[in-house]
């Protein structure tokens, strides 16, 4: 049995589930938009357009909401240990052990 490793993600579209086994994105209606195995190391949030972040390893991958992935960083000597998270000018903020990374994509 899968089992939650804290409350789901909320986005406009979709609801996020971290379990034990990967993660699951499910719809309104409760039917899975996509699915992703393995337990990303650092975490999991959304932004206002259902786009989920995920920190896991030493990269930081977005998934749209039809479950493709992009690759946003990559830090070859990191692991990430925090959620990325992006402040309201746009910067994407996630943290390693050793360093705190601050990103701009414009």
């Amino acid at each position: 049995p899968r089992r939650a490793l804290g409350p789901p993600v909320l986005g406009r579209a979709l609801r996020v589930l971290v379990l034990d086994t990967g993660i699951v994105a499910l719809s309104p209606d409760g039917k899975r938009a996509w699915e992703r195995r393995g337990v990303a190391t650092g975490g999991v949030t959304i932004t206002s357009d259902d786009h989920v972040l995920v920190a896991d390893g030493a990269k930081v991958i977005a998934i749209d909401p039809k479950g493709r992935t992009t690759e946003l960083y990559s830090a070859p000597d990191a692991v990430f240990v925090t959620p990325p998270i992006v402040n309201a000018s746009g910067l994407l903020f996630v943290a390693s052990g050793q360093s705190l990374h601050a990103l701009s994509f414009q």
